[in-house]
């Protein structure tokens, strides 16, 4: 009866062994879980990282590669260079950079859209100081249909005593539009304020 006995609780004994292990697998496995979880969330597993950081070199490499390129033929890195100092320069000209100058280019927008004519670009001069005020020589270009460009013309001297106007001249540019082209001079004082003309 005791070898019946030893040998039912042996295999009994291995289940038991082998439940435990089971356990215990299950319970590390949660313990990781929660440990490493908030990590994984976060990061990604390693590998993933890995992958990514692998992808980012790749990114540059090929980058670096086109920049070799580039740099390879200066001629074109030159033309394109040129050409971005072309846009900039026009961009320049058109876009006033002196406050007094841009204030009045928002006068002249108001005078435009008035007469339904539409300005293409305002063009300030060197300045040139004087004791007590500033002058600066300014080129305004609108276009529109005949109309509307005289209308902007006529409206001009009323627009300030602040500028005083010179030459005027009229293109046909195409269809039923037009472009006048108004130099004029506009005063302003060494504070930045505007002068009287006369």
């Amino acid at each position: 009866m005791a070898e019946e006995a030893a040998q039912l609780s042996a295999p009994l004994t291995a289940s038991r062994r082998a439940a435990r292990l089971i356990v215990r697998l299950a319970l590390a496995a949660t313990a990781f879980g929660l440990v490493m979880g908030p990590y994984i969330a976060a990061r990604g597993w390693p590998w993933e990282e890995e992958a990514r950081r692998a992808t980012r070199v790749e990114s540059l490499r090929k980058e670096k590669r086109a920049l070799d390129v580039v740099m390879a033929r200066p001629e074109e890195f030159e033309r394109e260079q040129a050409l971005l100092e072309t846009k900039q320069a026009t961009l320049d000209w058109i876009i006033p950079r002196e406050a007094g100058v841009a204030k009045l280019s928002e006068s002249l927008a108001v005078v435009a859209r008035k007469s339904r004519a539409r300005i293409v670009a305002v063009r300030p001069g060197r300045e040139t100081a004087h004791e007590g005020y500033v002058e600066v020589p300014i080129e305004v270009v609108a276009r529109g249909p005949w109309t509307a460009v005289s209308r902007f013309t006529q409206a001009l001297p009323r627009l300030s005593r602040l500028l005083a106007l010179g030459t005027v001249t009229f293109d046909a540019i195409g269809g039923e539009d037009f472009e006048v082209s108004v130099k004029a001079t506009a005063y302003r004082t060494d504070a930045g304020q505007a002068a009287v003309t006369r």
